[in-house]
């Protein structure tokens, strides 16, 4: 469904907050619509970014809709009022990634909002880098 994923793609909100090699927001959900499941990388990073929201402080609050990760991308889906709260998330996001990022992401994060049901769709990006980075 190319021509969905180009309109999705044109009409939202792209914030990109990232120090790895760039990625568009197409770009990215193309990926992750098209990558398999690694079962093993993708089951441990939804169980850290479940227990990220549910106890970060500055995650605290954040409606979760969908956490799901396949072999190198996740997407979170989180209910959001605004384009600015949807910004305000990925911001959230960004700096628990960057905090954290010896453990499981670079920090990239794309976002998408949806004005009409609400919703911020965010996409990780992989952490196969990630421990070079503090090396």
């Amino acid at each position: 469904n190319q021509q969905a994923l180009q309109s999705e793609s044109n009409s939202s909100l792209a914030a990109v907050l990232s120090n790895s090699k760039p990625q568009t927001l197409f770009d990215m959900i193309n990926a992750f619509n098209s990558e398999a499941r690694n079962d093993e990388w993708a089951d441990i990073r939804e169980k850290k970014l479940n227990d990220e929201f549910a106890t970060d402080q500055n995650l605290l609050g954040t409606e979760v809709k969908l956490v799901e990760c396949r072999a190198t991308l996740c997407k979170v889906q989180t209910r959001a009022e605004s384009k600015q709260d949807a910004v305000s998330t990925a911001q959230k996001i960004n700096m628990l990634i960057m905090k954290r990022q010896n453990d499981y992401f670079v920090p990239h994060v794309n976002v998408t909002f949806n004005e009409s049901d609400k919703l911020a769709v965010f996409y990780l990006s992989n952490d196969q880098d990630a421990g070079k980075l503090n090396k």
